[in-house]
């Protein structure tokens, strides 16, 4: 009975921990002046975002409008939560920091929340060209070997970060920091000599090169 009894408790234990590791899921762009935060706040195990299928139309659009939006001083705090008014439905709220502009979106799926935000990164942009979609992401990954275990002095955030996967020190005692310019990445090279820096290139079937956990291991 006793034996019963604990593993029901350590069955709600790791239920618990598994769904707040989710739902802390919190993703950054940082391009020039511009900067989009984007807090992914639904309580359910978000398989697609884990895989970053769900916001590689977001990526693409920073990537192609990369040099417009390093020119574009916004700021944007945005939440992704489920609908308290209708249930089974997402709720988008976009915050723009600066002049304090507030909006909320109802969506009925996570897919449609971030082509709301990419129809507002691609709104900023003075010439837009909807009509030229790339559909392979190129992005360059800074990575850098501990050398001691308890090594915490360098934290390379990158471009592109997100809550427990570019910015975190990993199981595999490398530290990671993804750029969507080789520039920018070169840049982090040259203040850690011991770092290098690996291309990756994502399609829709490999998106999930970027899903660097905590046992990533890339060759150094």
């Amino acid at each position: 009975m006793k034996k019963r009894i604990m593993l029901f408790f350590m069955l709600v234990f790791f239920s618990i921990a598994s769904v707040y590791a989710e739902y802390d899921d919190d993703i950054t762009f940082s391009v020039g002046k511009f900067e989009l935060r984007l807090g992914w706040g639904l309580s359910y195990y978000p398989e697609s975002i884990d895989k970053n299928e769900t916001i590689l139309p977001l990526l693409l659009c920073v990537e192609k409008y990369y040099n417009q939006l390093k020119q574009i001083n916004r700021s944007f705090n945005v939440e992704l939560s489920s609908s308290k008014t209708a249930p089974g439905s997402c709720e988008l709220i976009v915050w723009e920091r600066d002049i304090d502009n507030y909006r909320s979106y109802n969506c009925k799926t996570e897919e449609e929340c971030v082509s709301v935000l990419v129809n507002l990164v691609s709104k900023l942009v003075p010439v837009a060209k909807p009509g030229e979609n790339n559909d392979e992401l190129t992005m360059y990954l800074v990575i850098k070997k501990r050398k001691f275990e308890n090594e915490q002095d360098w934290r390379a955030e990158g471009e592109f970060r997100r809550h427990g996967m570019s910015y975190n020190i990993t199981a595999d005692n490398y530290f990671y920091a993804l750029y969507f310019s080789l520039e920018e990445a070169g840049k982090m090279v040259q203040k850690n000599p011991d770092s290098k820096v690996q291309k990756i290139i994502c399609t829709k079937e490999n998106i999930n090169y970027l899903n660097i956990d905590w046992n990533t291991v890339i060759g150094y």
